[in-house]
Formats: C-alpha cells, structure tokens, sequence
C-alpha cells in the first residue's frame, strides 16, 4: 500500500490575494477625506430632502411632473402655446434629467398629484423679509417621509437627484486632481467646499436638473483639461464631444460646455489650424450626434432650436430690459442664493452665516492673487500645462456667469444656483485660492477654520432654519377656560400670549393666539390680524390660514389647544408712542362671510381687541422742557418738566415702576387767587397710549390742546384713576397737584 503525499500549496496565490487587498485598503486610505466628504454629504443631504415638504424647493413641482409625464409613458412634454400644462415653464428643459429620472422611479404610482398640490392662496415668494407664509402649497400629515403616492415619488425623485450630486463630486475630485496634480489635499477641499454649500445641498435634493446639470458640466471640463494635458486621441475627441452632447441635454446652460471644448482644443493645437479644425469636427460632430435630436425638435415644434420662445412666454420678459447698474444691483441676491435661499427664496440664513462666507470669499480671492503672481513669475516649463488647465476652470465659470447675467436681463430674478453647472470650476479655484495660503504661518489654521465653520453651518441649516419654517402650531391638551372672544360658535380664542406686547416701527411684532375647536371643520377660515394705532391707523396687519400658511381649520383637531404664533412686521413711519390694538377675527375667503365675533356669554362683539401692543420710538426722544421740575406722583409717575405756547401745554412725563391702572390727567387753569377757571381732563396722549401700557425709564411727551384764560396765572397738574380714588400725592407735603407758573 502506497501513501501519496500531497505537495504543500504554493502559497503564492494567497499572497497575491493578500497583496491585492491591501493595495486597496492602501488605495481606499489613500483617498480617505474624498470618502469622508462623500459620506458626510450623503448623510446632509439626507437631512436636507426631509426638511421641506414636497413641492417645497423651487420649481419642484414641475419638474416633477416632467419626469411623471416620461414616466407614465406620454412621452416628453409638448408646450403648446397658449395653454400652461401641469410642468409649466420646466417643460421646455433639455430633457435627460428627466429621462433618467423618470426610468429609477416609473415603478412609483402618482395619480393622486391633485391632493398634494392645492396651493396656500397666501404664500411668499422671493420676499424673505415679510414673516410667515413660506409654504407655496398646504401640507397634512400624511405629506411627512415616506409617505405613499406622489409624496412617495417626490421624495425618491429627491433621493435620485441627491445620487446625482453625489457622482458630481466624484467628478470635482478627479478635476482637481487633473488641475493640481500631486496635492491631494486640494482635491478634498475642492469637494468639500462644493458638498457644504447649503445651497448645492438644498438643490442636490429636490426634483431639480441642477445638480445633474452640474454632474454634466463637470465632466465635459475634466475632458476638456485631460485634451489640454495631451489626450489627442480620435476616441479623446469623441468622448469631449458626447459629453457636450450630454451637458447641451441636462440643461440649456451645458450647450455652453462646447466652448470650454473648443477651448480646450485650441490651448493645446495653438496654432495648427488643421489639427484644431479636424478634432473639431470630431468633437461637434459627436455633440451634434447626441443632443441635436432634441434641438432639432424644439426647431420643428417651435421654430426655435433652444425652445425658449415658449418659456419666456410663460415666465414672463423683463419690459424694459435692465440697466448694466440695475443688474450689477441684482446680484445680491446671486451671492445670498449661492450660499443659501431656501423654499421659494424665501428663507434666509441667519446673517452672520452669510458674513463667514463673506470671509471665505476674501480669503479665496486674496489666495488667487497669491496663485497668480506664483505662476506669473515662476519659470518652470511644466508650470503651462497647469496654466492652461487654470485657464480653462477659469473659462467655464465664465461663461457660466455671463450666461446667468443674460438670463437676467430677459426674466426677473438672479438666482444662485443657475451658476452650478459650473460648480465644479468654481469649487477647485476656491479649493486653489485657499490652499494657496498654506506656505503662510496662519494658512493652515485659515483653510481649517473656514472647512470646519462650512460643515457645522451645512449641518445647522435643516435643523435650525428650514424645518422651522413650516412648523406647524404645538398641540395641547384641551383647556377649560372661558373664551376671549367666541367667533361664530365655531372658533374658540382661549388666550393671547402676552397680553401686552412691546415693539417699534419697522421691527417685527410675535404674537401667540391659543385657540381650539369642538369640533371639526370643514371649511379652510382665513384668519386676519390687524394692529391699530393713533386715530385707528392700521399699522401692522396680516390676512393667513393659520400656523402661518401651515395649518388651515380643516386639520384642525377637536378639543385641543392649538398654539397658533405669528409674527407681524410694524410700519417703519407708525406714530409713536402708542398703545396699539390688535384685533383678529375669521372669514371664509370664498365668500367673504365672516365669522361672528361674540364674548364667553355669547353677546356680540362688535371689534375684538385681544390685545394691547405697546409702541415706543426707536429712539428716545431728548428731554428739553422749556421748564424743569423734578416732582413724583406717589413714586409712582415722575413729571421732569413742560413746555407752554399758546393753546397747548406739553408734560414729560416717566413712569418709575410698572403701572397697573390707567391714569387720567388733570389740568386746571388758576387766577391769582388760586381759583379753578377753566379746566381739562384727558388721558395721556389723547388716550391713545394709557398710563398702563408704559415701561419704567421711558419719557413720555404728552401734549394737551388747552388755550386757557388770560388772567391765568398758574396751572395745576395731578393724576387720578376713573375708579374714584383720590389723585395722586405729590411728593412728601400731602398735596394732589403740582402748582406750575404758566410764566416765569
């Protein structure tokens, strides 16, 4: 019997495996913060799609129905002139976007779009200074992740968008790589700088072309400075040319991507007008191949290759056209939209967010400067081709611009995020501009600080200032109390909160209303606040379905206590001081009907003031009495001093604590024999601002029209209470009036 004895494996496969795996934890390593950016983008943009409500973003809804106009199979959108279809304006847009978003979602069912698309009558669009109402369509519960139907698709249509994005920073990493070959770390900063931008975050997770378009334009300008580094392959050319193609299809801004080919070509043909002209051909024609179709039929359908015929029809054309100093004017808001407008550019970030960018940008720009002089004086051959690839990146982002200023100067509005197909441009020359820095002692703590400050700031913004602005109103346990005002046995008004409220012109004004129901309604009520002040000016008002825009009566539930917050802007010229009144009340907008206000025990109320509002000046006015005094009323009223002329007198008063009742003065006229001749009872300023309503420490100018006899030789002044109490002592000598000379 013979015993084979097996030979020990060559261990040389394992080893080769063993290499291989390590080659890529070594590779993955290698490019560890690229993976850390993505993941962190990922997570962010996971917080940005769920913070606004569906249809929320701009222009969201149409293009949404865009892509279910695909998806559903009835092929791509037709703008019939005349009429405006459900995608509006978006359905003139180069449609690849769409086509491939209509693909990764067909499998979810829309036909239920008309329950989630009634539209709040009172919303704000692009006037982030008036307060509340930035909800363009009204929501429900049922509108929150995941949802199911069309709320279902928007949110996996965000998601697709969000994925998009995501490949477009694969794209910005490898360009920076391709533009500052052997510095990694410009590479990471560049996708840093472009995944923190809230904006590109906001925009990278709505139904939108834009971060497509981006993902587009970044890969014809990687192209392009791969040809400009010496890719002069036939195949090098084809592929530049469909990938304008591809860019002229995601949206109407890519078509411009064929001057960065163009560009490219003749950087690094010179002056071989052959060679420029053959890979040009090549390259156009390969465009021509991908994305005429679509030109071609906007040509057949419109009589225009670009289709915008029909979308400035239903945008509307600026009539006249701007002035260069009107548009200059208007780019304001392009850099706040850059970094960060959100809903229906009606949310802001808080302005110091936008003065940190602020620094980013001067710390950029200043680190260009640095890079330019680098490059003009150093004589390193080598130092072309990399000036060339610059000048391309610098290229792109302007032809971008120039783009976006065109736009706006035929439709109104400079927007932001039309400049993000050259995002990818734009953040490698920040990501250059900073790391230009770092041979400075501070640079490293420079382009540190302002990465760290981008990430915190992206992940404060979903949280901190998007979710709030469509809060709806906190939900307590039913009250007990009695109404404040009963409006037509139908809506209870439990409290205000506070009863007493402090503001100026100009400045914003929140009030707190708690309300509740017994039972549900079926009819969407507006609720109308107004504020009056001196002689019933109307000095604040707002007319809004409640939770500012966000939660209209027929959501509301039975018998519980609905918090309902506002905040009202005050006229910048309102008359001040004034106790001014705030008066609410409900109709129903379809009708006009109002709803009958009542009190607890059901008698009528003819104007229901729930509140008072204290006005003061935005500054106090300075004390200058004609004469001086220094008296106090009961230590609890100082009078400082007044002013005579003829038919008025003029008291400064202060309160030297808070007041509870409301005080009456009184002004009598004296003869030398100190008789009454003539006198005049009237509440501070005519009544329109009571003593009750006063702040300690402010002075109050108090004017009384009063033209008294000429044999007056003194007037007494004092303060009383309608209640029938005594006036108010002055001072320590037991005496209810101050005796003032009317001369002196």
């Amino acid at each position: 019997m013979r015993i084979a004895v097996l030979p020990e494996p060559c261990p040389c496969g394992k080893l080769a495996r063993v290499s291989r795996s390590f080659n890529r934890v070594t590779a993955l390593r290698a490019h560890a913060g690229f993976w850390l950016v993505l993941v962190a983008f990922l997570a962010l943009g996971a917080a940005y799609g769920l913070a606004a409500p569906v249809f929320e973003k701009p222009d969201e809804p149409q293009h949404f129905f865009f892509v279910r106009e695909i998806a559903e199979g009835r092929g791509l959108p037709v703008q019939v002139e005349g009429r405006v279809d459900r995608w509006q304006q978006e359905g003139s847009q180069p449609p690849l976007y769409y086509l491939l978003a209509a693909v990764l979602t067909a499998g979810f069912d829309a036909s239920d779009w008309q329950s989630v698309s009634a539209t709040n009558p009172y919303a704000v669009q692009g006037d982030p200074q008036t307060p509340g109402n930035r909800n363009v369509y009204l929501h429900s519960a049922a509108d929150g992740f995941p949802g199911r139907g069309t709320v279902l698709a928007v949110y996996a249509t965000r998601f697709v968008s969000l994925l998009f994005g995501a490949v477009g920073l694969l794209v910005t990493y490898l360009l920076a790589r391709r533009v500052f070959p052997g510095r990694r770390g410009v590479a990471t900063t560049a996708v840093a700088v472009q995944a923190f931008i809230p904006q590109f975050l906001f925009v990278s997770t709505a139904v939108s072309n834009d971060a497509f378009a981006a993902l587009a334009c970044g890969l014809v300008l990687f192209q392009a400075i791969r040809v400009v580094q010496g890719a002069a392959r036939r195949r090098d050319d084809v592929l530049l040319g469909a990938l304008v193609g591809i860019a002229a299809l995601a949206k109407l801004s890519g078509a411009a991507m064929g001057l960065v080919a163009a560009l490219a070509i003749i950087l690094y043909e010179r002056q071989r007008i052959a060679a420029i002209v053959q890979r040009g051909i090549v390259s156009g024609g390969t465009a021509l191949l991908v994305a005429g179709w679509w030109y071609a039929r906007n040509w057949l359908l419109y009589g225009d290759l670009t289709g915008l015929n029909r979308m400035l029809a239903i945008v509307g054309i600026r009539n006249p056209p701007p002035d260069l100093w009107q548009l200059l004017d208007e780019t304001e808001g392009l850099r706040l939209s850059f970094w960060g407008l959100f809903g229906w550019f009606s949310i802001l970030l808080p302005e110091t967010l936008y003065l940190i960018y602020g620094a980013l940008t001067v710390a950029v720009v200043g680190g260009l400067l640095i890079l330019g002089l680098r490059r003009i004086t150093s004589r390193d051959a080598s130092r072309a081709v990399e000036a060339n690839s610059l000048a391309l990146v610098v290229a792109t982002f302007g032809i971008v611009l120039v783009g976006v200023l065109r736009w706006g100067m035929l439709t109104p509005g400079l927007q932001g995020r039309l400049l993000f197909p050259a995002l990818s441009a734009l953040a490698v020359l920040m990501s250059g501009g900073l790391h230009a820095w770092l041979e400075r002692p501070v640079g490293r703590w420079i382009v540190g600080g302002l990465l760290a400050g981008m990430v915190a700031m992206a992940a404060f913004v979903p949280g901190y200032v998007i979710a709030p602005a469509y809060a709806l109103p906190d939900l307590l346990l039913a009250s007990s109390e009695r109404p404040i005002v009963r409006f037509g046995d139908r809506i209870d008004l439990i409290a205000v909160s506070p009863a007493v409220i402090a503001a100026q012109p100009g400045s914003e004004l929140p009030i707190e209303l708690r309300w509740q129901v017994r039972e549900p309604l079926n009819r969407a009520y507006t609720l109308y606040i107004k504020v009056f002040g001196v002689d019933d000016e109307l000095i604040a008002a707002t007319d809004t379905y409640p939770g500012f825009g966000m939660f209209p009566t027929t959501q509301w539930p039975a018998n519980r206590l609905i918090v309902d917050r506002y905040r009202l802007r005050i006229k910048p010229n309102a008359t001040t001081p004034v106790a001014g009144k705030v008066v609410v009340g409900w109709y129903d907008r379809a009708t006009g009907a109002a709803l009958p206000p009542a009190n607890a025990d059901g008698q009528r109320v003819v104007r229901p003031v729930v509140a008072r509002v204290n006005v003061i000046p935005i500054s106090q006015p300075t004390v200058g009495p004609q004469n001086r005094v220094d008296a106090q009323f009961a230590d609890l009223i100082a009078l400082q001093g007044y002013d005579l002329s003829p038919g008025k007198v003029t008291f400064y008063w202060m309160a030297l604590t808070p007041l509870e009742a409301d005080y009456t003065v009184f002004v009598h006229a004296l003869d030398s024999n100190g008789r009454i001749i003539d006198q005049r009872d009237t509440q501070p300023l005519g009544g329109w601002y009571p003593t009750s309503i006063w702040r300690p420490g402010n002075i109050i100018k108090d004017e009384h029209a009063f033209q008294w006899p000429p044999q007056t030789v003194n007037l007494a002044v004092g303060l009383y209470t309608s209640g029938g109490s005594p006036p108010l002592q002055v001072g320590s000598a037991g005496r209810n009036e101050l005796v003032l000379p009317v001369s002196r």
